[in-house]
């Protein structure tokens, strides 16, 4: 690996990334890939075909891995089940922040840590319900399990991703950033496999195991240069970057760099009355209204609900499981394919591809979900494979990107918070209603579902004027320029000090 050059206030710094740093990337990513996994757990572990009660579980043959079954749940519990876990996050994600900046990055994530194995361990210990007892107590527990999950979730948002961009290469963000998205679409596609033959409960098992190790590697981490330099450690900073970098880079020079970010940080503490201006307030609704789009063109609800959705196409279960693997696949390889692509066509074209592609699928799946009675189930596979797809090529990663670069560092806190928090407060609302709009447009499931799909495409439809009238291109744009094109300010040029 060669010594990567940038230039950093006006002088050329050697930086290179150490093997520890590559270590340290896999040791954090234990957390991001729980992360994907407790969010595709509930569509391998619920039965595709609609609710059975199986009492004296583990049910016998096919249906022994289906929590529902076991847990003798109505549709209305399940749709808690699966959606409580966006309200966790939610909350830690918002407020999870001050603490994080207080006892830093490393501490946040042993907490992420604890979270997830309590959360799962709780999940593992719900007792089976009985022919003869209520499913009261099983279904508050089984809950309350999804919401610890859920708090462990959201500190990975806190902890994670600014830990893995504060240790990494300068040159080497956007490949970082990349791994944070890869390695919970990882997650999403484990459980989904595991689940085609493995007891729910085994895979308790399984991801706790993940994240004890993942709790110990922690420990053996050093805290982020970043956060310990703005805690005035200098020292503990200095030996933390030396760490993550080989022996021939410029860390004096780093370090200086450092100390600059981490000064501009502490003069720009920007409260509402700052948000209110107008090229951020702009930048606050471009945030909010991604995530409206991200969130409400029922991606969650396709993750938590594959097999729910897939159950209305094919009724043996091992069919339904065998292609929401195969989806959960393709987004894995489409991730990682496209992944390059962000830097070199630039996020707006990739957002637009995106959504245009979602579009298609949706009407190419109601082909199927609106006359299933003689279309054929090919129609509503490749439908939905294209819409995984397209989602991965664009609106799954960039959305928080573009949040990155749109955000005046003054107020990025505080508007990273009302986006985040919008996001998950949209993802509990549409995994939560889905079945609930299913039946509400039609008492025929599948015209139903067509409907309901119907929707998810219009919003991006939608989406698509949304990018094209008011998201700026941000690639290669330092923040003075991509703001000046906020306030309408098209043909502003970028001098060498709107880099530093």
């Amino acid at each position: 690996m060669g010594i990567e050059e940038d230039h950093v206030n006006g002088y050329a710094v050697k930086e290179e990334g150490s093997i520890f740093m590559w270590l340290a990337l896999l040791a954090t990513s234990c957390a991001t890939f729980t992360f994907g996994f407790s969010l595709g757990f509930t569509s391998p572990v619920f039965t595709p075909d609609g609710n059975t009660t199986c009492y004296d579980p583990p049910c016998s043959g096919q249906f022994e891995h289906y929590l529902d079954r076991e847990m003798n749940l109505t549709s209305d519990q399940t749709t808690w089940f699966s959606s409580v876990i966006n309200l966790g996050a939610g909350g830690f994600a918002i407020f999870g922040g001050g603490p994080v900046d207080r006892f830093g990055k490393k501490w946040g994530m042993v907490a992420a840590h604890l979270f997830y194995i309590l959360g799962w361990g709780l999940l593992l210990s719900v007792k089976a319900v009985r022919e003869d007892e209520s499913n009261t107590s099983h279904v508050t527990q089984l809950y309350f399990a999804r919401v610890i999950i859920g708090f462990g979730i959201g500190l990975t948002c806190c902890s994670v991703s600014n830990y893995q961009t504060e240790i990494c290469t300068l040159k080497l963000r956007g490949v970082f950033g990349s791994c944070f998205q890869i390695a919970i679409v990882t997650g999403i596609f484990t459980v989904y496999a595991l689940g085609l033959k493995i007891y729910w409960r085994t895979l308790c098992v399984i991801v706790m195991c993940v994240e004890g190790v993942g709790l110990l590697l922690t420990f053996f981490l050093p805290e982020s240069p970043v956060w310990l330099l703005s805690k005035s450690r200098r020292e503990d900073a200095e030996l933390s970057l030396m760490t993550f970098r080989s022996k021939d880079s410029s860390i004096e020079k780093l370090m200086a760099n450092i100390a600059d970010v981490v000064d501009k940080g502490d003069e720009s503490q920007g409260g509402f009355k700052e948000l209110m201006q107008a090229p951020r307030f702009k930048a606050l609704c471009i945030g909010v209204g991604l995530m409206f789009v991200q969130q409400l063109s029922g991606i969650n609800a396709v993750m938590f609900y594959a097999n729910m959705i897939l159950g209305k196409v094919w009724s043996d279960p091992d069919t339904v499981n065998n292609y929401a693997v195969g989806a959960q696949g393709l987004q894995l390889v489409v991730t990682i394919a496209t992944s390059p692509f962000m830097d070199k066509a630039g996020r707006r074209p990739l957002l637009v591809f995106a959504c245009v592609g979602m579009v298609i699928s949706c009407a190419v799946m109601n082909v199927f979900f609106f006359d299933s009675g003689s279309a054929k189930p090919a129609f509503a596979v490749v439908g939905f494979y294209m819409y995984i797809a397209s989602f991965a090529m664009g609106m799954g990663a960039i959305p928080w990107f573009i949040m990155g670069e749109i955000f005046h560092p003054e107020v990025k806190g505080i508007s990273s918070s009302i986006a985040t928090a919008f996001n998950w407060s949209l993802s509990f609302a549409v995994t939560k209603t889905i079945q609930n709009l299913v039946d509400a447009f039609s008492s025929d499931q599948n015209v139903g579902m067509g409907w309901v799909f119907t929707l998810y495409g219009s919003v991006c439809f939608v989406g698509i004027a949304f990018i094209l009238l008011f998201i700026p291109e941000t690639k290669g744009k330092p923040y003075a320029q991509v703001e000046a094109e906020l306030l309408g300010n098209k043909g502003y040029i970028a001098v060498e000090n709107d880099y530093e």
